[in-house]
């Protein structure tokens, strides 16, 4: 922001009603430039002027806030002129959040995220705020908070009656409630235990226990891993001999166990009497016992020019060397699809999964090839997990998924295929899996009452889940499934990510789902790899590069404000868009390097790279081109979730570390954050100044693990010459 212009509140920061808002100038304003410069809106709502006052000599413009309900805002500040008539500051827009705060923060302290909690004896649901938490249930209110000079980082909590209190106490409690009544058995095998017989054969899935981190080594961050790192060869022996103590277990129980494809997971496919089962949830050898649902559900204009990848594509970038799997059933017909492995030579076939193939590749004539159309396309060709399996092992690093299991659409928590994948997503080839949010109609397979209330099917975090937006990337699919899934804290936001998915044609068949959003984004993914080969190994690189690029907003307000405000979003980051990610891609940057309008970066996180204040010791560095109209940057996150067992937990797929994004000025002023307590990701985005430059911080919350984590940035905006400029489109205009 211009040296001449200070705010009293910092962008992003969560505010009471009634608070007042003051732009603080150093020279003296025209009262009436004021009236007409600034302007008020509810996120992505109507712009409207407001009524301001000029104080302290006119260096001071205040804005009330008194009649602001809850929720996200935008203060714009426009043309606004000193007493002499000249322009005191380039327009800018600045995000903030109207609260409704139960406790007293005090003042020296900025609140950067609050949540509203319903604490029952199972769950935790999040509440809006003013709302009471539901009969017998605990209020709790916890914040995120930042002394204001200091920059040191307080996590405070508040009851009902707004007083402080132990927050790590009562969430651990709802950790024991569910430990005690479930122990190993996971929360949906549990409930299906309930509706049978002791005698009944039940098929599950058995992990052993494992208690070790599974990215403490540093994975190469300069190049594509070939073959397994040796520390991960190490550790798969050692799962080796935990799973054979637990095959030896089963049997002793009369287990039939069913043979394994390989080594590469640690877990047993057994079936065995309910009343045996029960017996697993406190074996001393048993990780986690999950219900082994192997059900299919399918998830039933131009899906490449949508996306932009006929523009990457231009760029000389089709995917060239890297291999994609389709993990479904198989194509109806393989006519135009030219597959390089299947899993199966006589797998069940469909003309939805004919379609999910074509739209990554095929070699229909007169027609567009396919997103990636020189990928190396495998088809995993079963619904059985053991084709995801193989798809790993045949060397895939990116991996499509356009069904679902009949149980996940009702669980509000991670079901047994999401600790699978988060898993593979670890493990040598590490590769980058998308997966189809889903979709809801009256009366479609999962019956689910009301159809709205279905969750996002896939619930990892170290995969991606996709939204379904329309042809135009305006609006998304009214069937496409956001609803968030339950969490520690309640402030998981799902899908990541919207794609084309609506009326997409590829090989003599149109549909429309999420079911063909995800294989979109899936050969955008490939379109990267091309780009860089390290991006293979890295899927968190991958992630982050797909969230930043994501620059048209399609529904709602940006990704952190609508995860702060509690609106559940439906598009997550945005729609995809592969010529931007291209672009980002092509921007390999390393720590403390100079500034660019785009770049990236991936590497492991220790708590050796973590000063005294939580913050990262480097930095990463955006330089906004002075030859932008209305610049914005977009700033990504992600890493990854651990699977193992933790404090005597249950193995599950859990979150060891919280990190946070931080983007300051030149000037050390933060101009933009996001700080969520439970997803993997954080996305910010912000209205940047013309030739002004960022830095890029990392703060890690709470956790010590090291941890694996993949960041990029891109600036967007209108150029003031026609192109060509190294930031634009041939179009002359970004992705914004």
């Amino acid at each position: 922001m211009d040296t001449m212009l200070k705010l009293s509140f910092t962008p992003g920061e969560v505010i009471s009603a009634g608070t007042m808002l003051q732009i603080i100038s150093d020279r003296a304003v025209d009262p009436r430039s004021a009236q007409g410069a600034v302007r008020l809106r509810a996120a992505r709502g109507a712009w409207r002027n407001t009524a301001v006052d000029v104080t302290k000599r006119g260096r001071a413009v205040q804005v009330a806030t008194d009649r602001l309900e809850p929720g996200a805002y935008e203060l714009a500040i426009g043309e606004l002129l000193d007493t002499q008539g000249e322009r005191v500051v380039e327009p800018v827009t600045v995000a903030f959040i109207i609260g409704a705060p139960v406790g007293a923060v005090p003042p020296e302290l900025r609140v950067e995220h609050a949540l509203h909690l319903s604490v029952g004896a199972l769950a935790v649901t999040r509440l809006a705020p003013g709302a009471e938490p539901a009969e017998g249930e605990q209020y709790l209110e916890l914040v995120k908070a930042v002394h204001r000079e200091r920059g040191d980082a307080v996590e405070l909590a508040f009851g009902a009656d707004g007083e402080r209190v132990d927050a790590t106490a009562i969430l651990a409690a709802v950790d024991k409630r569910r430990s005690d009544l479930f122990g190993s058995l996971h929360e949906t095998l549990w409930r299906h235990l309930e509706t049978v017989a002791d005698d009944e054969q039940v098929a599950v899935v058995v992990w052993p226990r494992i208690v070790e981190d599974q990215t403490s080594y540093d994975k190469p961050a300069d190049r594509r891993l070939q073959e397994p790192h040796a520390a991960e060869v190490e550790r798969t022996a050692l799962a080796r001999r935990a799973t054979s103590d637990l095959s030896r277990r089963l049997k002793r129980l009369g287990a039939e166990i069913r043979d394994r494809l390989d080594d590469s997971v640690p877990a047993l496919h057994a079936t065995l009497p309910a009343a045996h089962v029960r017996k697993l949830a406190t074996s001393d050898v048993v990780g986690a016992v999950f219900l082994d649902d192997r059900s299919a559900i399918t998830d039933l204009g131009d899906s490449i020019a949508v996306a932009r990848s006929d523009r990457a594509q231009n760029l000389g970038f089709d995917g060239t060397g890297v291999r994609v799997a389709v993990f479904e059933d198989g194509p109806s017909d393989t006519t135009n699809l030219t597959l390089a492995g299947r899993f199966t030579s006589t797998p069940a076939a469909s003309n939805h999964a004919r379609l999910t193939h074509a739209i990554i590749k095929n070699t229909e004539s007169g027609r567009p090839h396919g997103h990636a159309p020189d990928c190396q396309l495998y088809s995993a060709n079963s619904s059985d997990n053991d084709a995801l399996r193989w798809a790993a092992n045949q060397g895939c690093t990116v991996i499509s998924q356009s069904f679902h299991r009949n149980s996940e659409p009702g669980g509000s928590g991670l079901q047994a295929d999401d600790v699978l994948k988060d898993w593979l997503a670890l493990h040598w080839p590490y590769p980058t899996i998308v997966q189809a949010a889903g979709n809801f109609w009256q009366g479609d397979a999962d019956n689910i009452q009301p159809p709205s209330s279905e969750f996002v099917n896939h619930k990892g975090f170290n995969t991606l889940a996709i939204g379904n937006h329309n042809d135009t990337a305006s609006a998304m699919s009214g069937d496409s499934v956001f609803r968030n899934p339950a969490s520690p804290h309640g402030d998981r936001e799902l899908p990541e990510l919207a794609a084309n998915g609506t009326g997409v044609t590829a090989n003599g068949q149109t549909m429309s789902g999420t079911s063909f959003a995800a294989p979109a984004t899936a050969g955008v993914a490939a379109l990267l790899q091309d780009v860089d080969p390290v991006l293979c190994s890295w899927p968190e690189g991958c992630r982050a590069i797909l969230l930043a690029s994501a620059g048209r907003n399609v529904s709602g307000s940006t990704w952190w404000n609508d995860v702060a405000s509690r609106s559940d979003a439906s598009d997550g980051a945005g729609a995809v868009d592969a010529e931007s990610g291209v672009r980002v891609a092509q921007q390999r940057r390393w720590r403390n390097a100079p500034a660019t309008s785009r770049g990236w970066d991936v590497g492991t996180l220790s708590s050796a790279d973590i000063g005294a204040d939580r913050l990262t010791t480097f930095r990463y560095h955006v330089q906004v081109p002075q030859l932008m109209w209305t610049p914005t940057v977009k700033v990504a996150l992600a890493w990854d979730s651990s699977v193992s067992s933790i404090l005597g937990l249950p193995l599950a797929s859990t979150l060891t570390v919280d990190l946070d994004l931080i983007v300051r000025n030149s000037q050390g002023v933060q101009v933009a954050a996001a700080a969520s307590w439970d997803n993997s990701y954080e996305v910010v985005e912000f209205a940047a100044t013309r030739g002004a430059t960022y830095e890029i911080i990392i703060r890690r919350w709470s956790g010590t693990d090291s941890v694996w984590f993949g960041l990029a940035w891109a600036t967007s905006g209108a150029s003031i010459f026609p192109w060509p400029f190294p930031w634009e489109s041939p179009l002359g205009l970004a992705s914004r």
